[in-house]
């Protein structure tokens, strides 16, 4: 359900296993469903509840280091979000599905920091564990991570490759997530290529989709992109009302750096 995008359902499942397991999976889950439909405070909350009921257990937290670093850098705390996915990559040494999200999360955050060929061979590293274990669905996401890092580095055709593989990827896996995701990073590489028309179409297709599953910042992001494609196409009119919208979204979620973009356009 959480991949598909039924995020109601997928917070049920994961809290019935909670109560009955404990499971640091199912305490992952509840806190991925709440940030996925923009309740950040109260994904935080549940991880910290999460901490305090595994503490002094054996059991491997990276996936909960992994979703308070997620969580924290939608609300821009980038410093603290990259902190504590390093904790969850120290806390473990295996080169499994767990370190190759972890991995990932930092470039994403190294994308918004500038500092994206620092994490450049990180990235590549976690494609690679995906690759071996044949997680389709992690595969695209490395793949979208690396499609950014390289629109990043003004490596566009190299971006279009992977952001391609990305979609499709994410697509066979039936991953709602990624396959937005994939749209948006692919209509930021159009938009740096001047082709603003096929970016439009990608932003909206995004969000469609993101309207779809209620995925707050999913929508958040399309429309600030919607708004700067159209404000460079002379199009004032519909910048500004993408622009309304996402800071209308954004104030409720609390979403800083996304708040920041609207009202620069909207500026």
């Amino acid at each position: 359900h959480e991949l598909v995008g039924n995020y109601d359902e997928a917070r049920r499942l994961h809290e019935e296993v909670r109560d009955l397991t404990g499971d640091v999976r199912a305490w992952r889950g509840i806190a991925a469903a709440l940030r996925k439909q923009g309740h950040y405070p109260e994904a935080l909350a549940s991880l910290d509840a999460a901490f305090v009921a595994t503490e002094g257990a054996a059991a491997d937290l990276r996936p909960l280091w992994l979703e308070r670093g997620w969580t924290l850098s939608m609300l821009g705390h980038t410093r603290d979000a990259a902190a504590a996915l390093r904790t969850g990559l120290a806390s473990n040494g295996r080169e499994d599905a767990w370190t190759a999200r972890l991995l990932l999360e930092l470039g994403r955050i190294a994308a918004v920091t500038g500092t994206a060929a620092d994490a450049l061979e990180d990235v590549l590293a976690a494609g690679r564990i995906f690759d071996r274990i044949a997680d389709t669905s992690g595969h695209a996401t490395a793949l979208r991570v690396l499609g950014g890092l390289y629109d990043d580095l003004e490596r566009y055709d190299e971006a279009a490759g992977a952001l391609g593989g990305a979609l499709a990827a994410a697509e066979r896996a039936g991953n709602a997530e990624e396959l937005g995701g994939s749209l948006i990073n692919l209509g930021v590489t159009q938009t740096h290529r001047g082709e603003l028309d096929s970016a439009v179409s990608l932003n909206l297709r995004a969000l469609a989709e993101f309207e779809r599953i209620g995925h707050v910042s999913g929508r958040a992001v399309a429309h600030v992109n919607l708004g700067d494609i159209l404000a460079r196409q002379g199009d004032y009119g519909g910048a500004m009302e993408h622009a309304e919208r996402a800071l209308a979204i954004t104030a409720s979620a609390g979403h800083q750096l996304l708040m920041a973009d609207a009202l620069k356009t909207k500026a």
